[in-house]
C-alpha cells in the first residue's frame, strides 16, 4: 500500500503548479490585463477625438479660405460629428459643448443643446461638464471619470471615463468616453474563462493525480511482490549455496585423503626408488669393478697371448732354421715340436701350419 507521504510527494507539485497558475492568473494576469484594456481605451478615446477635430479643423480652414461662413461650417461640422459612431454595436458617440458650458450638439440627449451645463451633476456629485471645462483651461484636455446615462438609454446611470479637448478656434470642446462597465466586462469573460480553463485543469490535474497515484501503487504493489520473490530467491540461493559449500567441503576432504593417499604412495615410491637407484649404483659399480678385472685380466692375457706368439714365431723360426740345416744334411725326417708346445697352442686357441 503506497503510503501518505508517497502521496504527498505526488500531489504537492501538481496542487503547487494549480495554485501557481491561480495565482499569476488572477492575482497578476487579470489585473494587468484590466489595466492594459483601460490604457487602451483612453488611446481610443484620444484617437477618436483627434478624429472629430479633424472635421473641424477641415470646415474651420474652408471658413478662412472663404468658402463657407462660419455659421454654415459649423453646422457642416456638427452634423458630420453628430452621426460619428464606434464601439462594438456602433452606439459609442462624440458630442460637443463650448466654454461656458452650454451644450452645443449631443446625439442622444438633444434636450440639452443649447443649454446651460454648469448644473449639470451625476450621482456622485460630479458637474462632468464643468470639470471638461476646467480641465481644458488648465491642461488643454484630459481625461474624465464620472455617471452617465449607457448610450441611448437614459435611464440607466452607470460610470464613464471620457477624454475631452479644445478646439481653439471656434471655443468648442470635444468629448468621448468610454463605459468601464464594458471593460469589466471583458474582464468578467476572460475571467470566466480562466476560471473555466483553471477549472479544467484542476480536473485534468485530479485525473493525472489520481492515475500517478493508482500507476504509484501497482508499482508499489509490484516492487513489494518482486522484493518477496527476491527474498524467496535469495534464501533458496542461499540453501543452495550451503548445500553446494557442504558437498564441495566434503568432495575436499575426499581430495585432501586421496591426495594424501598418493602423497604416502609417491614417497613410498620415492623411497623404493631410491633404493632401486642405490642397488642401482651399487650394482654399477659392481659392473664397473668387474669390467675392470676382466679388461685387466684381459690385457694380462693379451701380454701372455703376445708373449706366447712371441714364443712360437721364435719357435718356427727355429724349427725353420732345424728344418733347413736338417735339410742341408740330407736327413728326410722332420723335425716336431715337443708335446707341451702343442697343449699351449690349443689352450691358446692358435694354429700352427706345420
Amino acid at each position: 500500500m503506497i503510503t501518505k507521504t508517497k502521496k504527498f510527494k505526488i500531489l504537492a507539485p501538481a496542487v503547487l503548479f494549480l495554485g501557481i497558475f491561480c495565482f499569476a492568473t488572477f492575482g497578476l494576469f487579470l489585473p494587468s490585463l484590466q489595466n492594459a484594456l483601460i490604457e487602451r481605451k483612453r488611446e481610443v478615446l484620444k484617437e477618436i477625438t483627434n478624429s472629430a477635430l479633424s472635421v473641424l479643423s477641415h470646415y474651420h480652414e474652408r471658413v478662412v479660405a472663404g468658402e463657407l461662413d462660419i455659421k454654415q461650417a459649423q453646422a457642416d461640422a456638427i452634423a458630420i460629428i453628430h452621426d460619428l459612431r464606434y464601439g462594438p454595436d456602433s452606439k459609442d458617440y462624440v458630442w460637443i459643448n463650448n466654454l461656458l458650458p452650454e451644450m452645443v450638439m449631443h446625439p442622444y440627449r438633444p434636450d440639452l443643446n443649447g443649454k446651460d451645463l454648469s448644473n449639470i451633476a451625476d450621482p456622485n456629485g460630479t458637474r462632468p461638464f464643468v470639470e471638461a471645462v476646467r480641465l481644458v483651461r488648465l491642461e488643454g484636455g484630459g481625461y474624465i471619470d464620472y455617471m452617465w446615462q449607457w448610450k441611448d438609454n437614459p435611464s440607466q446611470i452607470v460610470p464613464k471615463l471620457s477624454y475631452v479637448t479644445a478646439f481653439k478656434p471656434w471655443s468648442w470642446i470635444i468629448g468621448t468616453g468610454m463605459y468601464t462597465e464594458d471593460v469589466e466586462r471583458e474582464i468578467a469573460t476572460i475571467t470566466s474563462e480562466m476560471k473555466l480553463v483553471s477549472i479544467g485543469m484542476l480536473v485534468l490535474v485530479t485525473l493525472l493525480s489520481v492515475y500517478a497515484i493508482s500507476h504509484a501503487t501497482k508499482v508499489d504493489a509490484r516492487r513489494r511482490k518482486a522484493e518477496k520473490e527476491l527474498a524467496a530467491h535469495q534464501e533458496q540461493l542461499e540453501d543452495t549455496i550451503k548445500i553446494r559449500t557442504a558437498e564441495l567441503m566434503e568432495h575436499r576432504e575426499h581430495l585432501a585423503e586421496i591426495v594424501e593417499r598418493k602423497t604416502a604412495d609417491l614417497q613410498e615410491s620415492n623411497i623404493e626408488l631410491q633404493r632401486e637407484v642405490a642397488d642401482r649404483k651399487r650394482v654399477e659399480a659392481e659392473l664397473h669393478s668387474k669390467i675392470a678385472e676382466i679388461t685387466e685380466a684381459k690385457h694380462r692375457l693379451d701380454v701372455l697371448v703376445s708373449s706366447v706368439i712371441d714364443r712360437e714365431n721364435k719357435m718356427l723360426d727355429l724349427k725353420q732354421e732345424i728344418n733347413s740345416l736338417l735339410e742341408r744334411l740330407g736327413e728326410n725326417k722332420k723335425y716336431k715340436a715337443p708335446e707341451q708346445v702343442e697343449e699351449f697352442h690349443q689352450c691358446a686357441g692358435v694354429k700352427v701350419t706345420q
